[in-house]
């Protein structure tokens, strides 16, 4: 028997839970379980601290070999995805429905369906900072009238640049919908957010799901928002499942929707990031977790099989950087507790790894993400491991 090379020992506040970031599940520990745990070989534990930590994932069978489980893994997860992910950006022309790209995208998402390539296909319309409600209503019936003759099981995305659309759109013109908050002075009007809020509130308690991206412009616009966010943590449909969190920086040099790593690739930014969940965690938001295990979710979309972006003009790329490295191409990042969040950084800047100079950062920013998480109870603990502290006394 053999310990686990993902296991990370977090602390918050007066415990401790051992999370191993390839099951992506921990265990709460006090200090007289740590103790027990890291000084007793795993041959010497008592057969209850085995089964336990087994059903955690920290203790292995001697001939598994966990690096070639993970990238075994992440190979199972890109043969088995069978969602056609297709994103159009449009323009400021209004009426697209018979451009290039349009017509690409429909056709593209047409073929994985006859060849029977996809199970699934979801459809995103993402707008330039001009472009019409209606031309996005329009295109999204022009897909309906396409796909759903042809027994198309298609899910559209709503994209809203701004909060205030959840204003101007019905449950029915999407299936789900996605809104960006951009958070600068406060100078909107209490009377304009709660508006946009409680629309928001009614498509979540209409039963669509609903992701709200907080995009912060200053660095103390978190507090200088208290009373939004605050009023925003007291309506239930905003707490409830149906309405995901989510934080990135106010930038106007990336496509809006793009996952959190495309945006943390500097030191500060992560930081920023980190500091704003934290504030929303106090608020009682329940902010998306900004990590996951790689064999589960493959953040970067230039490396999922089947996302597509199209503009217009027709497919374009998803980075200005060159994604083709796979992911873990380098050997050291194989014996990291950290691989299987990290997977080796971004594919586009392989700049991370053992010795380079932005693997310590990214490793405290997973450390700091994950003790949010342990301390907002939004990790997945299993059964109690020896030495853990009474429930009343985590």
């Amino acid at each position: 028997m053999k310990r686990s090379q993902f296991d990370l020992l977090l602390r918050g506040g007066t415990h401790f839970v051992l999370f191993n970031t390839f099951t992506g599940r921990g265990a709460p520990l006090d200090l007289a379980g740590v103790a027990h745990v890291s000084r007793t070989p795993p041959e010497r534990l008592d057969a209850a601290s085995v089964r336990q930590l087994r059903e955690v994932g920290s203790l292995l069978d001697d001939e598994v070999d966990e690096s070639a489980r993970l990238q075994q893994c992440l190979r199972e997860r890109a043969a088995a995805e069978r969602v056609a992910d297709v994103t159009y950006v449009l323009g400021a022309r209004g009426d697209e429905s018979e451009s290039p790209g349009w017509r690409q995208a429909l056709d593209l998402v047409a073929e994985l369906w006859r060849e029977g390539q996809v199970d699934l296909v979801k459809l995103r319309l993402c707008p330039a900072a001009c472009s019409p409600v209606a031309a996005r209503v329009a295109l999204l019936n022009a897909a309906r009238a396409r796909l759903h003759p042809a027994g198309v099981r298609l899910v559209t995305m709503w994209m809203g640049r701004r909060l205030a659309e959840a204003t101007a759109v019905r449950g029915d013109e999407a299936d789900a919908f996605f809104f960006r908050w951009v958070l600068t002075r406060q100078t909107t009007a209490e009377r304009h957010w709660r508006r946009a809020l409680s629309a928001v509130a009614e498509l979540v308690a209409a039963g669509h799901p609903v992701a709200l991206q907080l995009a912060l412009g200053e660095p103390a616009n978190v507090e200088g928002w208290r009373e939004a966010l605050g009023w925003a943590a007291r309506q239930p449909a905003l707490r409830s499942e149906g309405c995901q969190w989510d934080v990135a920086p106010a930038r106007r040099d990336a496509l809006f929707f793009l996952p959190a790593a495309c945006h943390e690739r500097d030191e500060p930014t992560r930081a920023r990031l980190a500091d704003a969940r934290e504030a929303l965690a106090r608020l009682g938001l329940g902010v998306r977790a900004a990590v996951s295990p790689g064999h589960l979710h493959v953040a970067c979309l230039g490396q999922r099989p089947r996302a597509w972006l199209f503009d217009r003009h027709g497919a374009r790329d998803w980075c200005d950087q060159p994604v083709s490295a796979a992911p873990l191409a380098a050997d050291e990042c194989l014996a990291c507790a950290h691989a299987p969040f990290c997977l080796g950084g971004c594919p586009g800047r392989p700049d991370y790894g053992r010795h380079s100079p932005g693997c310590p950062g990214k490793q405290e920013a997973i450390r700091r993400e994950l003790q949010r998480l342990a301390a907002t109870g939004q990790l997945t603990l299993v059964s109690r491991a020896a030495g853990a502290a009474p429930e009343d006394d985590r």
